[in-house]
């Protein structure tokens, strides 16, 4: 199950984060543009690297699951630091790590992902 993961978490990248070849002129720091892009981007990456750590840890791969939840806290910590709504984000977290606990839905986990990031309030497309 989690091995389709990263392929679906793949595409909710690049669904929920389009790169713009836009330049923001004025954009003082903490304006809500340049937080919602920021966000946009770091969002679906930190729910991304989560659920890799996730798939290794299923497989029983402690080394690899010890990387990507390093991997993972950076990406996190980074989303913090750069001012997006961190209560979205761990709400997010919770709300997916419950449906890989006790799956309700036979949906695939980027598809869940997605609900979640919507559901917790953190930007998406």
């Amino acid at each position: 199950m989690l091995r389709a993961a990263g392929i679906a978490l793949a595409a909710v990248l690049l669904m929920a984060a389009p790169v713009r070849a836009q330049t923001q002129t004025g954009t003082q720091p903490g304006d809500q543009s340049g937080s919602e892009n920021r966000c946009l981007l770091l969002g679906p990456l930190a729910i991304s690297s989560y659920i890799a750590m996730l798939e290794q840890i299923s497989r029983g791969n402690r080394a690899e699951g010890a990387r990507q939840a390093e991997n993972a806290a950076n990406v996190m910590a980074l989303y913090t630091r750069l001012k997006c709504p961190e209560n979205a984000l761990v709400t997010a977290i919770e709300c997916l790590s419950g449906h890989v606990v006790s799956p309700t839905e036979k949906k695939p986990i980027g598809t869940i992902a997605q609900q979640c990031m919507k559901q917790s309030g953190m930007p998406t497309r």
